[in-house]
């Protein structure tokens, strides 16, 4: 059974802020909706980045942002994500909600300016891949290589890891000691055949 408010208290309308390691400033979203018996929020990033703001004024005239770097073809940057505010957001205030209507997309993860970091390297001219600072994206191979160097990548908090067939989360552990972020894709799942 749902709980009838999220764990940190959160409403439609809601605007937080967060420190984004992408931008070296305060990025911005809005919660535009919350479901309860989903338990979960929707929530549109700004189109905003600067010093930490104090209240929603600070953010000046607030717009939602579009994306338009490679195939995104100008739809929002609009997600449902779970209900649980991380601890890193701060509620600033209240607007009505930017959208009403619901969004179609769901995130494991709030955004905390990587799309808006993306978007701005899109604007200046830049179409090459684009990495968040003290991100890195490589394939399971590529990590085994890195253990096998002895390599430690303390560096690196935020770790995409592609291609799997197998993999050894002692490896990650050893070359990536200060992780908070990972996601992984590939084969992640094995099937056991029974023995006659």
């Amino acid at each position: 059974m749902g709980r009838h408010q999220p764990p940190r208290p959160l409403a439609a309308g809601d605007v937080v802020a967060v420190h984004s390691d992408a931008l070296g400033a305060w990025a911005a979203s809005q919660v535009t909706g919350v479901d309860a018996a989903a338990e979960c929020a929707a929530v549109l990033e700004l189109d905003w980045s600067g010093p930490e703001p104090a209240a929603v004024a600070d953010l000046g005239d607030v717009r939602p942002l579009r994306l338009t770097h490679h195939s995104w073809g100008g739809t929002l940057s609009y997600w449902n994500h779970g209900w649980v505010l991380p601890r890193s957001f701060t509620v600033i205030g209240s607007l009505l909600p930017l959208v009403a209507e619901p969004s179609g997309a769901y995130a494991s993860v709030w955004g905390r300016g990587e799309q808006l970091a993306r978007q701005r390297h899109w604007d200046n001219g830049d179409r090459g891949d684009w990495n968040a600072p003290h991100s890195l994206t490589c394939t399971a191979e590529e990590l085994a290589a890195e253990h096998a160097r002895g390599a430690v990548r303390s560096d690196v908090k935020h770790l995409t890891v592609r291609r799997i067939t197998r993999f050894d989360c002692a490896r990650l552990a050893a070359v990536f000691p200060n992780l908070t972020r990972l996601s992984l894709s590939g084969n992640l799942a094995r099937s056991l055949r029974r023995q006659p």
